[in-house]
């Protein structure tokens, strides 16, 4: 694992997301497109990102999102791991040395 990974709380990184995205509204159309639809998605969401925000795992493509406890992502924020394929990658890099 040539990355560094960072263990996340996923409540903690909604409650950032959300008051990153309430402060700058604009951001809902760098994420979404097209802007009908990250109108679409602002209005049933009342502007709260969290709600609809997700990622995957680089791995195994595992959705994460509000339902998922932690993920793990790297230092540079490109790459996001569930708990098993984190481990799994700890395990190979164990077996290596």
């Amino acid at each position: 694992m040539q990355e560094n990974f960072k263990k996340v709380n996923v409540k903690v990184y909604l409650k950032k997301i959300r008051e990153k995205f309430f402060k700058n509204p604009n951001l809902w159309y760098e994420v979404i497109i097209p802007r009908e639809a990250a109108e679409r998605l602002y209005a049933e969401c009342k502007g709260d990102y969290s709600l609809i925000w997700h990622a995957h795992c680089f791995d195994c493509f595992e959705q994460i999102d509000n339902r998922t406890d932690e993920f793990y992502l790297s230092e540079d924020e490109s790459e996001w791991l569930c708990k098993h394929c984190y481990e799994k990658r700890l395990q190979t890099l164990n077996e290596l040395k």
